[in-house]
């Protein structure tokens, strides 16, 4: 089961939308597989968060929703899409700017 598969169905548009649009600044892959990440906010502030992939659960988030939380917010969505692009492709339902071939 991963961050798609337990995250709140808006959170998954919402975290798709942001992914189309690029707002996912940064990220790193660690050595376990987790990831850290740098998301725009829809205002002037940035997010970090933790998406852990063997553990979706853990993700995080500083986002005001998420923060301190256990939410799969948009912002882990994006990412997490950032990590498996083919998660992304599946979801599309309109033409994007990425390539999904």
């Amino acid at each position: 089961m991963g961050v798609i598969d337990i995250a709140s169905s808006k959170s998954v548009w919402r975290g798709m939308e942001y992914y189309k649009q690029n707002k996912v600044l940064s990220y790193t892959v660690n050595e376990d597989g987790s990831c850290e990440g740098i998301v725009a906010g829809s205002g002037d502030g940035n997010y970090h968060v933790h998406v852990d992939m063997e553990h979706p659960r853990k993700s995080t988030c500083d986002c005001p929703l998420a923060n301190g939380k256990k939410i799969i917010c948009k912002h882990i969505v994006a990412v997490s899409l950032c990590l498996d692009e083919s998660e992304a492709c599946l979801l599309y339902t309109s033409p994007s700017p990425r390539d999904c071939s």
